[in-house]
């Protein structure tokens, strides 16, 4: 038995009303191209904003989440990933960064503000 993913996904609001239709190829495509632009402008803060500007009237605002978290579980699955995975070959003595970003994540930042 397979896990087919449909050609599109009917969006629903909180009282289950359809209030839009979504081709989830389109979607994920829009997702890597975004965490690939994201990425290649990680040293750029204005840049960063800019391409979610930019995104953000390509797709709407509506579809701009779902495209964002698209983008972003990409760059963390298919960039960060392997980019800490090549920093532990290359240095493994140095302190891990997995380990880092743990317990940054272990953290609740929102109980801060």
């Amino acid at each position: 038995m397979t896990n087919q993913i449909p050609e599109n996904a009917l969006i629903v609001d909180d009282n289950g009303s359809p209030i839009a239709m979504m081709n989830i190829d389109q979607v994920q495509m829009q997702a890597i191209q975004l965490g690939n632009e994201m990425a290649a402008a990680c040293h750029d803060h204005d840049a960063l904003d800019a391409l979610s500007e930019k995104w953000i009237n390509r797709v709407g605002v509506d579809a701009f989440g779902c495209v964002a978290a698209g983008a972003l579980r990409h760059v963390v699955a298919d960039i960060l990933d392997p980019s800490l995975h090549v920093l532990e070959q290359v240095a493994p003595g140095m302190p891990s960064m997995r380990g880092k970003l743990a317990k940054i994540a272990a953290e609740d930042l929102t109980e801060k503000r």
